[in-house]
């Protein structure tokens, strides 16, 4: 007896019912994700050429609320972009982000996240001040000792960093300056440009310049 080839059974309508709702949610995500991109894309392309130069990619992902590490953010810029190219497509740059949101990679930091990295900031700021607080009390001493006080100092430097006991810094106080902040976000790692730098400092909960920084964890990380 020749084998019977089954005819595939049609989906009654109780099986079709969630399988459209499924793929009706997926092309809205894949909308909304597209919508997202060109908003974010356009900031940066106010002459609505179509392109940005491939410095500005890393502008739009950070719009688009992504937080990939460093190495991640290069490795995503070198593999769309081609030798010596100083420009890229709209098209090419959604194609390219629109997996990495539907698969919801580099995701946004969490607020315990951002507080343990305010903290650590406050901890080597604190570290720092208190080294330089002790280099000017050496100055100091140095200046107005006698000559067994400055032989005696010297002695010590010629034993090298390494042998220095560094003065304890001071306890965590939960706080930072705004002055601190834009220091950061301006002269360490990829710098903010000046609009990105005065929308967030529009937004972040200060009092005489001063940042109590669980609250603007819990803002970033509630954005």
């Amino acid at each position: 007896m020749e084998d019977q080839i089954k005819e595939p059974q049609e989906l009654n309508e109780e099986q079709q019912a969630p399988v459209e709702i499924l793929d009706r949610e997926q092309k809205n995500a894949r909308q909304r994700f597209i919508k997202q991109i060109r908003k974010a894309f356009v900031i940066f392309d106010p002459e609505n050429r179509g392109a940005v130069p491939v410095e500005e990619i890393r502008f739009i992902v950070h719009t688009l609320e992504l937080s990939p590490t460093e190495a991640q953010l290069n490795e995503f810029i070198q593999s769309i972009c081609e030798d010596e190219m100083i420009e890229i497509q709209y098209e090419k740059l959604e194609a390219s982000l629109l997996p990495i949101l539907e698969q919801g990679k580099w995701p946004k930091a969490s607020e315990e996240l951002l507080l343990q990295a305010f903290k650590t900031i406050e901890t080597t700021l604190n570290q720092m001040q208190a080294d330089a607080e002790e280099d000017d009390e050496i100055e100091q001493k140095d200046e107005g000792g006698d000559a067994e006080s400055r032989s005696s100092t010297a002695s010590t430097n010629v034993r090298g960093p390494s042998m220095k006991k560094s003065k304890p810094a001071p306890p965590l106080t939960g706080y930072l300056s705004v002055e601190k902040l834009t220091e950061l976000m301006t002269m360490h790692g990829e710098p903010f440009k000046q609009t990105e730098l005065e929308d967030f400092l529009k937004n972040v909960p200060s009092e005489d310049g001063i940042v109590e920084y669980s609250k603007l964890a819990t803002l970033l990380a509630n954005e």
